[in-house]
Formats: C-alpha cells, sequence, structure tokens
C-alpha cells in the first residue's frame, strides 16, 4: 500500500468508495434511512472535486485500487473512509498518522473531526477524545455522531 495526494481523476472511484463503505460498514449502526440520506450526499462530482482539491487530500492505493481516502481541512479531519474489503488492515491508522504529520508540520497543536459511531473506537484509539455528541439532520433524517478532538504532539 502507498499513499498519494488526490488528484481530480480520482473523484469518482472515491465517491464510489464512499457510498459504498456507509451502505455496508455503517449499516449495522444506522438505519436504512440514514444511510440513504448520509450516502446520497456523495453524489455530485463536481462539488467533490472541488471540495476534496481544496484539502489536503490523500489517498491509499493498493495495486491501482484506492482503498482509502482522508482529508485535512485546516484543523478538521474532514474525511476518512476505507474501502469496505480493507477494514480492520491499518488503512486508516495510517492515514490518520500521516495527516497528524502534516497537521504539525503546519503548525497546528490540535486536530477535530465529527466521527459516525462505527467509527467511534477507531478514533478513540488513535487518541482522539470526544468533545460532544451530536445529531445532524440530513436530508430530513436525523444521524447521531460525535465532534473529537486530539492534541498533538509539537
Amino acid at each position: 500500500m502507498e499513499l498519494r495526494p488526490y488528484c481530480n481523476e480520482d473523484t469518482e472511484e472515491i465517491l464510489h468508495l464512499i457510498q459504498d463503505t456507509i451502505r455496508e460498514v455503517n449499516r449495522f449502526d444506522y438505519d436504512a434511512q440514514q444511510i440513504w440520506a448520509w450516502s446520497f450526499g456523495f453524489q455530485d462530482s463536481a462539488r467533490w472535486q472541488k471540495r476534496l482539491s481544496d484539502s489536503d487530500t490523500w489517498v491509499a492505493v493498493q495495486d491501482v485500487q484506492i482503498i482509502g481516502v482522508a482529508s485535512l481541512y485546516a484543523e478538521v479531519l474532514d474525511l476518512l473512509y476505507m474501502h469496505k474489503d480493507f477494514q480492520h488492515q491499518c488503512v486508516g491508522k495510517k492515514l490518520v498518522q500521516f495527516l497528524e504529520e502534516r497537521a504539525v508540520q503546519s503548525g497546528l497543536d490540535a486536530i477535530e473531526t465529527e466521527s459516525s459511531l462505527t467509527a467511534k473506537p477507531f478514533f478513540t484509539a488513535q487518541g482522539f477524545r470526544e468533545s460532544n455528541e451530536q445529531t445532524r439532520i440530513i436530508r430530513g433524517i436525523s444521524i447521531k455522531n460525535f465532534r473529537m478532538c486530539k492534541k498533538l504532539n509539537t
């Protein structure tokens, strides 16, 4: 596995990866309506291409397949998704550690994220601490997640 910077040509594959991950991995913690509302937000390629380009976005690649994506926007770990077939294989851990190093190099002393129920144990294991539980309304559907923060060693 290698990490490389995001390029615009990755957008469609990333959106497909994210939608599949939400539908397959997060379905154990969220109901069908919540999964639909959440995954539906990853369909507008032009919007996501701009958002990914405006962030410090990196992909994990094995052979030619993207198996993970993570982005840092200012002090926020904005996205972190692993391919449904590559869960629990340290892909996410490597992406988070890499972006933490970049955050420290940028002068940040902490990073924040919003974690799903599914990802909360992962983020906790990476040293993030829950700031608060919140409910997001997406397409009229309530979805619980957690604001989390990690102090960086500077």
